[in-house]
Formats: C-alpha cells, sequence, structure tokens
C-alpha cells in the first residue's frame, strides 16, 4: 500500500502530471468525454463515471518518428451515484488501467466540496504495457446526478510521465481507463470512464540539446561559475525548421561583457557565421546562421570580461539555452533539455 488514509480541508491540488524541465512540449488543452446521461433515475445505488471537467494532453510520437499523437493526460474522473441509496463508505473499488512505458503512479486523492483524502492504492496486474492499480473508495456516495452538484466526488490519479528525449517515442499506446466495481450497483453499464484514443497527426520532429562546461572567474570578492564551452546537438530526424539561434544571461554585476572566441560544426569552424550581440535587456542574443540536420553538432567557445570591483546579491543565473524555431509552441519540437543552468556568484564578505 503506498497511501494511508489523510484527510484534509485545502481543496483538491491542481497538480498532475510532472513533465521533465521548464522548457517541455507543449501541453495541448483536451476536452473532457463526458458518457450520456442516465435516461431515469435507478433504484437502489447507481454508480457513474463521468468527466472531470478539465484537462490537458501530452505529445510523444511514434518509432519511426513519421506520426505525432496527443493523448489525454489519466487525471481521473467524477464519481456519482446517481441511484435512490446511499453507497456506503469502502463499498466502491476503482481500477485504473494505464501505460506502463509512460505513466509511473504517484498517488490518488478524492474530493468532495473542498474536502480532500489521500487513497493508498496498489498496482494489482501488469500485462505488458498495461498496468492497473486499484483502490477504495474511502468515504459513502450519497445520491448526485451532477458534477457540479455537492456530492460529486472528483477521483485524482497522478502518475509521473516520462515523454522527454530520448523517450518519447511509442506504438501501441495503452490508452488510460477507469472501471467502478461495486456488488452494490444496480446497473454496470455505466460504470467505465474511458479509454481515450489519443488524436494523430503526421508530425517531422526535431530537436536540440544544450550541454556546457563551466569555469570559475574570479571578480573582486565574488566567484563566478559560467559556461566556457557549449555544446549544441541536433536530435533530428529533421533539421531545425529555422536557423539555431539562442541567448545566454549573466550577471551584469559581475560581468560586463561576453562574446564568442570560436565555434565549430561537425569540427569545421563557423566562427565569422556566428552573430552574437548584447540585447537591450543586457542578455545576449546569438544566431548560428543556418539549421541544424540529425546528428549536428555545435561547439561554441565563451570568453567573459569580469567587473573587478563589481557586487552581486548571488541571484543572477547564468543561462544559456538553445531553439531551432520561431514558434513558442511548435509541436513537432521534441522535449529535450536545449538550456543550462549555472549557479548564482558566490561573494565573501
Amino acid at each position: 500500500m503506498h497511501h494511508e488514509h489523510e484527510a484534509s480541508n485545502s481543496g483538491f491540488s491542481r497538480r498532475t502530471i510532472v513533465k521533465a524541465a521548464a522548457w517541455s512540449a507543449p501541453v495541448v488543452a483536451v476536452a473532457a468525454a463526458t458518457p450520456a446521461a442516465a435516461a431515469s433515475t435507478v433504484q437502489g445505488i447507481d454508480l457513474f463515471a463521468d468527466g472531470l471537467q478539465m484537462g490537458s494532453g501530452l505529445i510523444f510520437f511514434s518509432t519511426d518518428l513519421a506520426t505525432r499523437y496527443i493523448a489525454s493526460e489519466p487525471m481521473g474522473f467524477t464519481l456519482l451515484n446517481k441511484g435512490t441509496d446511499t453507497a456506503p463508505a469502502g463499498s466502491v473499488t476503482v481500477q485504473a488501467r494505464y501505460d506502463n512505458r509512460i505513466y509511473t503512479p504517484t498517488e490518488v486523492e478524492v474530493s468532495v466540496g473542498g474536502s480532500t483524502e489521500a487513497v493508498g492504492f496498489d498496482i494489482v496486474s501488469v500485462d505488458g504495457n498495461a498496468s492497473t492499480i486499484s483502490f477504495v473508495i474511502p468515504r459513502e456516495m450519497p445520491t448526485e446526478t451532477s458534477v457540479f452538484g455537492a456530492n460529486a466526488m472528483l477521483v485524482f490519479t497522478r502518475f509521473a510521465a516520462d515523454i522527454a528525449y530520448p523517450n518519447d517515442t511509442y506504438d501501441g499506446y495503452v490508452a488510460p481507463q477507469w472501471t467502478i466495481i461495486s456488488a452494490d450497483d444496480s446497473d454496470m453499464t455505466n460504470n467505465v470512464y474511458g479509454p481515450w484514443t489519443p488524436a494523430s497527426e503526421p508530425a517531422e520532429p526535431w530537436g536540440l540539446t544544450l550541454t556546457a562546461e563551466t569555469s570559475t572567474l574570479s571578480a573582486g570578492s565574488c566567484s563566478v561559475e559560467v559556461a566556457s564551452t557549449v555544446t549544441i546537438e541536433s536530435t533530428g530526424p529533421n533539421p531545425t525548421p529555422t536557423a539555431a539561434n539562442g541567448r545566454m544571461y549573466v550577471d551584469a554585476g559581475l560581468i560586463s561583457n561576453v562574446s564568442i572566441s570560436s565555434a565549430t560544426l561537425n569540427g569545421a569552424d563557423i566562427t565569422s557565421d556566428v552573430d552574437f550581440s548584447r540585447n537591450e535587456f543586457g542578455s545576449y542574443d546569438y544566431t548560428l546562421g543556418q539549421t541544424l540536420a540529425a546528428g549536428d553538432t555545435v561547439v561554441l567557445s565563451v570568453d567573459y570580461e569580469v567587473i573587478s570591483g563589481g557586487t552581486t546579491d548571488g541571484s543572477a543565473t547564468n543561462q544559456v539555452f538553445v531553439t531551432g524555431t520561431d514558434e513558442s509552441n511548435d509541436s513537432n519540437k521534441r522535449q529535450t533539455v536545449p538550456y543550462y543552468d549555472v549557479p548564482g556568484a558566490v561573494c565573501t564578505p
């Protein structure tokens, strides 16, 4: 059992699937599907699976990298009792199926009227790429016909997801599905939520990764770590849509100027092709002057001029990042790590 029952009155959390770093694949809004409403009230207990009225999607690609999939995140569902009788606490079990290559279950919560409770769960089956967790609803289920009603129960199944490059290609996706199980349910035909097949469309994925070697500079009583060698690699399989470009941020209280002393593409010198300049905000913009094909590797050597009497509070972060598109939400961009953060400066009194 992963969690003990814990009551909370703080309201449900809106945390969803973890998506690696800040520079991530676009998140796509996904409409929450809703089963058809029951035609008439069922005598006894009638448990009903409905949508959460919220949702988002995550993007991955086929293994041949020709198709892009947009899948609904397995956030959970709304549990209703459309019958005439209250379902006793502990009498309802829920099983949630998911693709174990992508998702790892982390927690389950139920929330009614803003009161949220953690629920323990177990992994009860593994069948190839499909795994299923099971948990018991700890609260009674009074009658409720509306997802917006006072007795509607929000059931949150939270997963960590691994769709970051190079783990961003999958075939045979196992769509999430939730099943309500109760011996007292008078109508079992409305007890399944899902599965939701992901949308698909042709894709031309590309990606860039960025790593850096650092060095430490002295500026008066401060030492500041900087990215002295930056390596940019193109993951492919397609070239970048535009010339690769990016930005460097530095601590302006300690560093007065930044320049590129040399640049190579697959070992050949391209220093003269690199456009590097300081912008109006005090950071530095650069463009490599060309698109990068799959497998291309660019190495930049970066020089810094320090301010000998400079001062800083250490809060500024030295960062460098790269992109290969003019679009802020390019759905063909693979979820790589195209940036490098360097810790802030350290000063002695």
